[in-house]
């Protein structure tokens, strides 16, 4: 960048790390603008494109700030818009969870996220006192506030944080929780003649009495038969 001088004459100025971009275009999650860490400007990169991303997270506790230990998050979908929403590319994020689109020329843009692992939704976004480790996804459109890109920045910050829905919190709560319920069958009745030792003696009288009956049956069916014959 130049400081203004007078008529030809021009100071060189070194660039800042940090840039912010404002959302100048379209409702906003917040008025905080997002932080952009920016690579030092070469000679000649007015020319040059830039490139924008950062990572995608999984937000453990849900705080909507990225710790040291929570991981990133691969397989989700970026896209990349431009200031009139229009897609202009489309990147997955890696196991590790970053993602950048290359090759970028200046302009304003907004990144959309999408495709996240079944049971997940955006975190709350701009949380926290450091930008550089809150999310910036919109926790409804899964949008981002527009960036600004100069020509041949590397803008790094666009982080995108994921948590478990709390019906799905709620269903793995269940899950671990249900004990395996062991059905005991209900023992067998037992006869009160089978019980007493005293009515055993009933019971084969009984058996034997039927047992009688039976053959009698038998016997008188194949006897009513010859009878008829002898008529």
């Amino acid at each position: 960048m130049y400081k203004r001088q007078p008529p030809d004459s021009f100071e060189d100025v070194a660039d800042d790390s940090v840039m912010q971009a404002m959302d100048v275009s379209g409702p906003s999650t917040s008025n905080r603008p997002i932080v952009l860490q920016v690579a030092a400007a070469t000679e000649g990169s007015d020319l040059l494109p830039g490139s924008i991303g950062d990572v995608v997270w999984h937000d453990l506790d849900g705080d909507g700030v990225q710790g040291d230990r929570e991981p990133g998050v691969g397989g989700v979908m970026l896209t990349l818009l431009d200031a009139k929403g229009r897609n202009v590319s489309s990147v997955v994020s890696a196991d590790s969870g970053e993602f950048q689109f290359e090759d970028v020329p200046a302009g304003r843009y907004r990144v959309r996220a999408a495709n996240l692992p079944i049971g997940f939704v955006f975190t709350t976004a701009m949380q926290g006192a450091d930008p550089a480790v809150d999310s910036d996804a919109d926790p409804i459109t899964g949008r981002t506030d527009v960036v600004t890109l100069l020509p041949g920045q590397l803008a790094r910050g666009i982080d995108v944080g994921i948590a478990e829905s709390a019906a799905a919190v709620a269903d793995t709560q269940r899950s671990s929780s249900a004990e395996p319920v062991e059905r005991v069958l209900p023992a067998p009745e037992t006869s009160q003649i089978a019980a007493s030792g005293s009515n055993r003696s009933t019971l084969s009288f009984v058996v034997l009495a039927l047992a009688g009956l039976l053959a009698a049956s038998i016997l008188l069916g194949l006897a009513r038969p010859r009878a008829a014959r002898a008529r």
